[in-house]
């Protein structure tokens, strides 16, 4: 049955951000089967500037879970997805930049493993391709 993990702080206090200490596990439904989770694109923005093509707004439907501005970029291997980040702000309030003089982001959401992420990112171009087949073109 799919869990999800709540982790508590040192002396009980309850979810405290960063802490990852021991933590219990809970059913999130028991209505869910393991089959393959289906991925619905909901909107898709183009946006073509550099290697950006545009965001995406997606549904996993197995769990109901939408995520907004999905990043979707092309290169030499061909268009892949990003989950959202945020950028990093330095303590003056300006964006961080990374070695590459570009502003540094942090993941908000990220998959378990490489392949999750392959899977997810395959599944989204094709849903793109399916909707508007020339919209991750150069």
């Amino acid at each position: 049955m799919p869990t999800y993990e709540r982790h508590s702080a040192p002396g009980g206090a309850g979810g405290s951000a960063g802490y990852h200490g021991s933590s219990e596990r809970y059913p999130v439904t028991s209505n869910l089967r393991p089959a393959q989770a289906e991925l619905k694109l909901i909107e898709w923005r183009p946006v073509v500037k550099t290697s950006l093509r545009g965001f995406a707004t997606v549904e996993l439907t197995a769990v109901g879970l939408v995520i907004r501005d999905v990043v979707v970029l092309a290169g030499r291997n061909g268009p892949w997805a990003s989950l959202p980040a945020k950028p990093q702000i330095d303590r003056d309030g300006r964006p961080k930049l990374g070695s590459n003089g570009r502003p540094a982001y942090s993941s908000i959401l990220e998959w378990r493993d490489r392949e999750l992420s392959d899977h997810f990112s395959a599944a989204l171009v094709a849903a793109i391709r399916d909707r508007q087949p020339d919209a991750l073109e150069g």
